[in-house]
């Protein structure tokens, strides 16, 4: 029988060190998390990844990783610490008196892990450029929203985080960072989402966002994927303002620009409904023409997508339009707004008026029984593609 290839990642000498002497094994003991993760995306197969439980990295990352990888994760419990690893989808349990029949009978039998499912909420998202009023227009639409009634929650998930800001709420209070690393090792159950976020006079809850813009180098994708499940299964709408930056590693050969957009891209990715804001004249337009553009290249549905025109007119909306309909997006739903003052009502938490907030929420919850479609519209000849080093392989020169 050929000798297993695993993968060891402890600080404790305890049963690693044993493992690495077993003849049945050909095991390797990571130095480190970022070790553990460049071996399991290497061209070389592990049959198991085995994770201390008392490990800082061990995570629902990690072990998402592992199992894409090819690799089964199976953690080594620790006594001081109770993690529900079968729910953060580990293979298997051990504990730290495990011998070699034990592995070995984990190796041959089929993982008993199933992911729990909850019904999930319908997840808007409110975006737009710097100015153009975006995160105003999300507060517009969850108040409209919440006057159906229904538990909204409105999140900010942009990485200069302002919302706490236009509701007076205490930055350092529990936030969209806090909720994630809950997220990390464990799955907090609905009541406990629908009552972390702050209530605010308006009617619907407000989850802050980062503390500080570079918070996003903590946040782990899966972790983040799972707190967005968990606030769609806590709710009945989620309306998220993020920001219009979508560029991923596909576009720009970057990981780290992926995961800083990370935020914008999971929401966006997750959305039955994108609004898009953007102000009047040809600038505003034209910004507003490349967000659109750059959420349909994103897969978002022309359908599924609102222009919305602030402080504009019937000539501004004329234009859009037109321009839309050159771009194949004659689909998108277009509103205008005219100009108000809002910042009294903005200051003192007051209702926003109910000709602003109706006008977007009736558009919004029209949108949101549209069935989505495959295919995304004319954006013009074929643009020359990115090529990531190392993509296309070798061959003979």
């Amino acid at each position: 029988m050929a000798r297993q290839s695993i993968l060891l990642l402890s600080d404790q000498p305890g049963w690693s060190q044993r493992v690495l002497t077993w003849p049945d094994f050909d095991a390797h003991h990571c130095a480190s998390a970022e070790e553990a993760r460049a071996l399991l995306t290497g061209s070389r197969p592990w049959a198991v990844l085995l994770i201390d439980g008392a490990h800082h990295a061990a995570d629902r990352d990690l072990i998402a990783l592992a199992t894409t990888s090819g690799s089964r994760p199976v953690v080594v419990e620790s006594r001081n610490i109770a993690i529900d690893w079968g729910g953060l989808g580990a293979h298997s349990i051990l504990g730290a008196d495990f011998d070699q029949a034990d592995l070995m009978s984990t190796l041959s039998n089929p993982s008993a892990t199933v992911a729990a499912t909850s019904a999930e909420c319908p997840l808007v998202c409110v975006t737009g450029s710097g100015g153009t009023g975006a995160s105003t227009v999300a507060i517009a639409l969850s108040q409209g929203l919440a006057s159906r009634p229904s538990r909204v929650l409105l999140a900010d998930f942009r990485r200069h985080a302002e919302l706490h800001v236009l509701h007076h709420l205490d930055p350092h209070g529990p936030g969209i960072g806090d909720l994630v690393e809950a997220h990390r090792t464990s799955s907090p159950d609905a009541m406990t989402l629908a009552e972390l976020p702050a209530a605010v006079p308006r009617g619907y809850r407000v989850l802050t966002g980062l503390r500080r813009a570079v918070g996003w180098s903590s946040l782990r994708p899966r972790a983040l994927a799972a707190a967005l499940r968990g606030l769609r299964s806590a709710y009945d709408i989620v309306v998220c303002d993020v920001d219009p930056d979508l560029e991923g590693e596909a576009e720009g050969g970057s990981c780290d620009v992926e995961e800083r957009n990370s935020l914008s891209r999971t929401a966006v990715t997750n959305a039955a409904c994108v609004v898009v804001v953007g102000g009047p004249g040809a600038k505003g337009a034209h910004s507003l023409l490349r967000v659109l553009g750059e959420l349909w290249a994103h897969g978002v549905d022309p359908r599924q997508t609102v222009a919305v025109v602030n402080r504009g007119d019937r000539v501004s909306i004329q234009r859009l339009g037109t321009a839309l309909a050159q771009l194949g997006g004659q689909d998108t739903t277009k509103l205008v707004l005219p100009e108000l003052d809002l910042e009294p009502l903005l200051f003192a938490g007051a209702p926003l008026p109910e000709a602003l907030v109706s006008t977007v929420t009736d558009a919004v919850l029209s949108m949101l029984s549209v069935e989505p479609r495959s295919g995304t519209p004319n954006l013009g000849a074929p643009k020359p593609e990115r090529i990531t080093p190392g993509s296309l392989g070798t061959g003979p020169h």
